[in-house]
Parts: C-alpha cells; structure tokens; sequence
C-alpha cells in the first residue's frame, strides 16, 4: 500500500506496534501530562491540522485512512486494544501524523508522537534524553 511520502515510515511504525506494552505507553503519557502544559490545546490542534490536510486532499484521506486500517490490523492482535481506546486512539494520531509530515510543519504534529517515547515502537524522530 501507498501511504505517500512516508509510505516507508508508515509501515516500520505499524510492524513495530506489536512490542508495544500498556506500562510503556502509559509512561510516556505521564512524561507528556507532568511536563506539557497547555497538552490539549496542544494535542487538539494537531488532531485538527491531521483532519483538516485530509479532508483537503482526497488522496491524503485516502492514504492516512489505509495507515490506520493496516494499524489497526496489527494492533487488534494487541492484548491492549480492546481495552484501552486511549492507546488505540494515539496510535492512529500518531501513524496519521506520519503520512502527514512531509505537508504539515513537523513541530504543529510532533505531539502525536511523545505517547511513545519510551517504548520500542518505532518513530520517525528521536528523543534527546530518556528521563521520565
């Protein structure tokens, strides 16, 4: 599948979500909440800037729609997917982000990738330091 320009970027993330655990998540979502004031407008603008450049473009709609389908496929076989929406919810902001961030400036969506900051998911940024 094409997923446009990050179509590689897009496909190691989904084959690495299967490492990815409740508590390490969950750590970075404490990193994220301790230390990001102002997190939901944050957060809430960069959910817009993903849907607003989707619904712009039918074919970016249509390629971050297959990214979170193929994530979902992985994540599904995920003991955590069924119980925490909230994690299935940044994985899909967050692979969505990725289809996006060769036309949306990176630093409007690199929040969608903090969530996994501590964890062995694969990410198309990396992390000065790993204190938490």
């Amino acid at each position: 599948m094409d997923y446009g320009y990050r179509t590689l970027s897009v496909k190691e993330f989904i084959y690495s979500l299967d490492s990815l655990t409740v508590d390490e998540w969950e750590r970075g979502m404490y990193a994220l909440v301790r230390g990001f004031p102002g997190l939901d407008r944050v957060s809430g603008a960069a959910t817009y800037l993903i849907d607003l450049t989707a619904h712009q473009d039918p074919v970016v709609d249509a390629q971050i729609n297959a990214a979170r389908q193929a994530a979902w496929e992985v994540m599904k076989q995920t003991p955590w997917s069924q119980t925490n929406q909230h994690m299935v919810d940044s994985v899909l902001k967050a692979v969505s982000a990725i289809v996006i961030m060769d036309i949306v400036p990176f630093e409007k969506i690199s929040i969608a990738f903090a969530p996994f900051r501590f964890s062995n998911v694969w990410l198309p940024v990396s992390w000065g330091s790993s204190d938490a």
